[in-house]
């Protein structure tokens, strides 16, 4: 009996394949020449030391203080995240010991054992969203593996110890309890939602399945609970005074615009337009953003399949933030667990559809794999001025962009056929 290709090797190997072979050629080149390998990954920085964590832990260190410590966009997230930063901080603190910056985090005692067990933390809720996914044991091992080996995993959310990894791992667990028999399970997925709501936003645009399946009890106590865990722990740092400086914090942020991030779609579109002389007005720049929310919801409510409407949910926690980082695209990993299984199980696919996922599974194990790109990783200089357009920055945006494109085609492609289809029924039955 023969078999044919897509039969032995599905599209989810494929992106696999790639990103352990990234992985392959960091260590290689890690283990010829040092730690200055590492460097170009980490953004070309010198070792980050897990700085967006001690970051948050320093600014609740002094609860009153909070978003008045460091800059507007490092001190934008909503207070039910600092409450989880301030319980850390309670735990290592030491009397005496006032540190002056957030740099100096680290050198508290046992701050490096916290560090340790934070990440075994992250990682077991992502093992346990995985495995709700998958129910095999090997299989999803197999899948946590490659993406602890991945760029928004290794030079992105383990090396700054952010706190996007962590939410992505809880939407994992909530997007599957949704859709049990249990209504007590239900219904923790609505708490699990509303906290990573509370924690991070952009995980708000998930009440957006509740609707489109028409479960409007659920979306309406989706709400109710977000408020809470929304605007409750403002009450801890300062009430409306705290709500207040969170806002000017967050206005600010979503107003900057810079030469060199391409993490976010607007930025990038000024980065671009800039690097080729053109002006575009800043009117047009504020409506980037919305036009691209608003584009994402419409696909997300025209498709029908499951990962790509999680894609396109996920796109917005990625593309749309000012203050992105390439951990951002941890996001992509929802999509990818779900896709690898139901979607890339699926059989009687038609030949553009199978066409589509393979290149979508290329293109995203080439934005998640560790980018080895010959003759950038020796002798490069530490780009702390543009630290956000790094050559190894630059190529996994090209092909996250590449990515968003590849997938939007997918479904236009898809929804065309589809009302092509029902045409050619009105007119058989006329």
């Amino acid at each position: 009996m023969k078999y044919k290709f897509t039969d032995r090797i599905k599209p989810f190997h494929i992106f696999a394949m790639i990103v352990i072979l990234g992985f392959a050629g960091y260590l290689f080149y890690a283990y010829r020449y040092g730690s200055v390998i590492t460097d170009f990954f980490m953004m070309e920085n010198t070792d980050l030391n897990f700085c967006d964590l001690w970051m948050h832990v320093y600014f609740v260190s002094d609860p009153s203080q909070l978003y008045n410590v460091g800059t507007p966009q490092a001190g934008c997230f909503p207070p039910l995240s600092y409450l989880m930063y301030y319980a850390i901080w309670m735990i290592i603190r030491r009397d005496g010991y006032a540190p002056a910056a957030f740099e100096e985090m680290d050198r508290i005692p046992y701050a490096d054992l916290i560090m340790v067990y934070y990440s075994i933390f992250v990682v077991f809720c992502l093992f346990i969203g995985i495995l709700l996914w998958h129910n095999d044991l090997f299989r999803t091992s197999v899948i946590v593996g490659v993406l602890l080996i991945s760029v928004p995993f290794v030079s992105g959310g383990m090396a700054v110890a952010n706190s996007t990894l962590l939410v992505m791992s809880w939407l994992l667990i909530a997007l599957k309890l949704r859709d049990s028999n249990s209504s007590a399970v239900r219904e923790a997925a609505l708490l699990i939602i509303a906290i990573c709501a509370g924690f991070k936003i952009y995980p708000a645009v998930f009440g957006l399945l509740y609707l489109l399946e028409r479960r409007y009890k659920e979306a309406i106590r989706l709400t109710v609970y977000g408020i809470f865990f929304f605007f409750v722990p403002f009450a801890f740092f300062g009430g409306t005074d705290c709500f207040i400086r969170w806002f000017q914090n967050v206005r600010y942020t979503m107003g900057l615009i810079g030469f060199g991030r391409v993490q976010s779609l607007k930025e990038m579109i000024y980065t671009v337009v800039t690097l080729c002389n053109g002006h575009l007005p800043d009117a047009v720049y504020s409506m980037i953003p919305i036009a691209f929310l608003a584009i994402m919801i419409v696909l997300a409510c025209l498709t029908r399949s499951r990962s790509r409407r999680l894609f396109f949910l996920c796109a917005i926690m990625t593309f749309f933030p000012t203050n992105a980082y390439r951990y951002t695209l941890c996001y992509m990993s929802i999509p990818l667990v779900v896709y690898a299984r139901y979607d890339d199980s699926e059989e009687n696919k038609s030949v553009m559809d199978k066409a589509f996922e393979y290149a979508e599974m290329i293109v995203l194990g080439l934005v998640y794999a560790m980018p080895v790109i010959p003759g950038k990783i020796l002798g490069f200089k530490l780009t702390y001025e543009i630290y956000t357009a790094t050559y190894a920055e630059i190529w996994i945006y090209i092909f996250a962009y590449l990515l968003l494109i590849t997938v939007v085609c997918h479904e236009v492609c898809v929804l065309l056929k589809n009302r092509s289809k029902v045409s050619h029924a009105k007119t058989a039955w006329v």
